[in-house]
């Protein structure tokens, strides 16, 4: 996990991670957010960011 917002007014959480594997372009940054009814998951979303640009990643921290 790479970050993580605090529940806006709609009481949603929104983590951020990055992963990195054997799939066309080796890496993606993910968005997540869900919300939670009687300490469960009820709602869930997952959104690719961007892609990363070659100029982009250079800026980037490096990952393991």
């Amino acid at each position: 996990m790479t970050g993580v917002e605090e529940p806006g007014a709609d009481g949603e959480y929104r983590p951020r991670v990055h992963v990195a594997g054997d799939f066309p372009g080796g890496q993606a940054d993910l968005r997540f957010g869900f919300t939670l009814r009687d300490g469960l998951i009820a709602a869930l979303r997952i959104v690719g960011a961007a892609p990363r640009t070659p100029a982009a990643a250079a800026c980037a921290p490096d990952r393991p």
